[in-house]
């Protein structure tokens, strides 16, 4: 049988660490020594009405983290340990930050993102999903920041940042949201989005509204096809990029 949480838990993973540890306190001598054995042990339980925190600590991760399904109405946070942008990287090779098909709820917060040869930073799909972050740097990527498909949800939750660029800092396709209200993105280093800043495809909606927008990016501003569409409320040169967005086979901008 699963252990039923009867309160909020967190676990520490260190470059330090070890996976045989239980991951339940901040030292060489108790934290996992992986993002995945984390994940994997928060997906053992029984969340409950309860959360989980996954501390990451200083340094520069290269394995990519599979999400796992969720049993309970909690959330897993994956956050750094300290609270900046700076300190926990993520940063892959011809593979996603994180991803996965699966059921339940991720936040994301104070990590920086990037990946190479190919691979997104968050790749999410499947119905009954809802991924949210905050307080990340989104850094140059083979992929797409956030490439979202197959049902899923995402939705920022605070401002963040992007250092880098990508094929699209946010590509949706088949049924899928993506929502963000009211935060500020600061946008360093002038990145090229070789896609378009946001795409989607074949009925997904964006909803992009009362962004602030700190800096400046190259690229088209968004790509609407197949049903979908990008909702700003701003205008045809709201979002990010240097070019026209593009609006292909029923695709909608509002």
């Amino acid at each position: 049988m699963r252990e039923l949480l009867t309160a909020a838990r967190t676990y520490y993973v260190r470059t330090d660490g070890s996976d045989s540890n239980t991951g339940l306190s901040n030292t060489s001598g108790g934290a996992f020594a992986t993002i995945q054995k984390a994940v994997d042990t928060a997906a053992s339980l029984d969340l409950g009405l309860y959360d989980i925190v996954i501390n990451v600590g200083i340094g520069t991760w290269t394995a990519p983290t599979l999400l796992r399904t969720l049993t309970g109405a909690g959330k897993v946070t994956i956050r750094g340990i300290n609270n900046n942008t700076t300190d926990t990287v993520i940063s892959t090779n011809s593979a996603d930050c994180f991803g996965g098909e699966f059921f339940g709820r991720y936040h994301f917060e104070y990590l920086k993102l990037q990946t190479t040869t190919s691979g997104a930073c968050l790749f999410v799909q499947g119905s009954g999903i809802l991924v949210t972050w905050a307080n990340i740097n989104f850094g140059q990527t083979a992929g797409q920041h956030l490439l979202v498909a197959n049902g899923a949800q995402i939705k920022a939750t605070g401002s963040y940042q992007i250092s880098g660029g990508a094929a699209s800092h946010i590509a949706t396709y088949d049924v899928c949201t993506a929502y963000f209200v009211g935060y500020t993105v600061t946008i360093t280093n002038t990145p090229t989005f070789l896609n378009a800043f946001i795409v989607a495809e074949r009925n997904c909606s964006v909803i992009f509204v009362q962004a602030t927008f700190a800096g400046s990016a190259t690229g088209t501003r968004y790509r609407s096809a197949f049903s979908s569409s990008v909702v700003t409320n701003g205008g045809e040169n709201y979002l990010p990029g240097n070019a026209a967005g593009v609006r292909e086979t029923g695709g909608q901008y509002s």
